[in-house]
């Protein structure tokens, strides 16, 4: 009589299966936490056109020779109404602007060749970064204001609870956070 013969296919001891393919699953992985600091850092960012928001909608219903027409009672309502919504559109420029303006060193430093050029430009987009880390504390240290008392009461009798830690937290996250998502996407399209 003879053998029976085993109909199982033969696979290759170091052969995975397709559904666990080490590239696929640092793609996912890598993707997941993109999405995840991804929605934290533009949830964020969304609150954060605020200040210029506000800073927009002050300079547009604050002026001292057109403050009288916000007195009408129909065109001062439809003038008011005008006024949120370009400040909602020019503050969400600005705001815009000013983040590019931080991250682009980091999005340009990539560049393969290095010479002079690029090393004038890079010194160029570094004073860019840096004036608008600048304008953006300032814009959100007025919006969100570090300190819960007035600043002399704190330089003179400073406690801990007088910092207002969550504006700390919001203002540090509109500055960098952007900038943190650019670095966290490179080390992980290196992974990837």
């Amino acid at each position: 009589m003879g053998k029976k013969k085993d109909k199982t296919p033969k696979v290759p001891v170091n052969q995975q299966s397709p559904g666990q393919d080490p590239k696929k699953v640092d793609t996912l992985m890598g993707g997941a936490i993109l999405l995840a600091a991804g929605l934290v850092v533009g949830a964020i960012a969304f609150m954060n056109v605020g200040p210029y928001r506000d800073l927009i909608y002050s300079a547009l219903t604050e002026w001292g020779w057109l403050s009288w027409l916000y007195t009408i009672p129909v065109i001062g309502q439809w003038l008011d109404s005008a006024a949120i919504l370009l400040a909602i559109i020019v503050g969400a420029a600005l705001f815009a602007g000013i983040q590019l303006g931080e991250i682009w060193p980091l999005v340009s430093a990539e560049k393969t060749t290095k010479d002079r050029k690029w090393g004038r430009k890079m010194l160029f987009l570094v004073a860019l970064a840096c004036c608008c880390y600048a304008l953006d504390a300032v814009a959100c240290s007025f919006f969100w204001p570090p300190l819960k008392v007035d600043f002399q009461q704190f330089r003179w009798a400073a406690l801990l609870s007088d910092i207002a830690w969550g504006n700390l937290f919001v203002t540090l996250v509109t500055l960098f956070g952007l900038s943190g998502y650019v670095w966290l996407w490179r080390q992980i399209a290196r992974v990837m």
